[in-house]
């Protein structure tokens, strides 16, 4: 949507944005704080401005990914072109920071669970993967809502340490969905019994 064709608030966000490449960071910031809702024209500025910052540095792209992983909460349902889709994908395999690769997995989970689950689970079985980035991939899988997701976190419970299935248990107990994947892995001894010892697993699944 043109600048021309907006109205209100999103006038108000493309305006800023025109005259401070920051401001619309700023709008998305603002909205989230308020718990107001971006319109039409903002939400497809935020999502051109996160396609050309995922072409960037790596600074960039972490801004693109906090605003992808909480676009969904001020725009509603957000459907982001293949091109953004495809420099996701591209993200979580990247030689990327820690934290810029575990967030493009959320955000690929998050739009297209598919190309998630495929993209996560290729670097989880790939060795020269550093080991911070799987576990955080597999805490976003265990806090996904997207069942092939969470059954690669469910399937890792049982090889990694114990140290790294309590994080990993933890997430699962924070969801519904979750939590029966995480009851269902004790019973049927995929994932030690012991987690649901934990008191803050416990008190997550009350």
């Amino acid at each position: 949507m043109a600048l021309e064709e907006a109205t209100g608030r999103d006038k108000d966000v493309l305006l800023a944005a025109q005259k401070n490449p920051d401001a619309l960071g700023g709008a998305f910031k603002g909205a989230q704080a308020r718990g107001g809702k971006l319109g039409a024209a903002a939400t497809q500025h935020l999502l051109e401005a996160a396609r050309v910052a995922l072409s960037g540095e790596a600074r960039d792209a972490a801004w693109a990914l906090r605003v992808l992983n909480g676009l969904p909460a001020v725009a509603g349902p957000v459907k982001p072109p293949a091109d953004v889709l495809g420099l996701l994908a591209s993200a979580v395999g990247a030689r990327a920071p820690e934290e810029v690769r575990i967030a493009a997995a959320e955000a690929l989970l998050r739009y297209s669970p598919s190309e998630g689950v495929t993209a996560v689970g290729k670097q989880l079985a790939e060795p020269t993967t550093p080991e911070g980035v799987k576990v955080g991939f597999l805490l976003v899988c265990a806090a996904s809502n997207v069942k092939d997701a969470q059954a690669l976190a469910r399937d890792a419970l049982k090889d990694v340490p114990y140290r790294v299935a309590v994080p990993i248990g933890l997430s699962f107990a924070g969801t519904k969905d979750g939590a029966g994947t995480l009851l269902t892995a004790v019973k049927e001894g995929k994932a030690p019994a012991r987690l649901l010892q934990e008191k803050a697993i416990l008190e997550r699944l009350k």
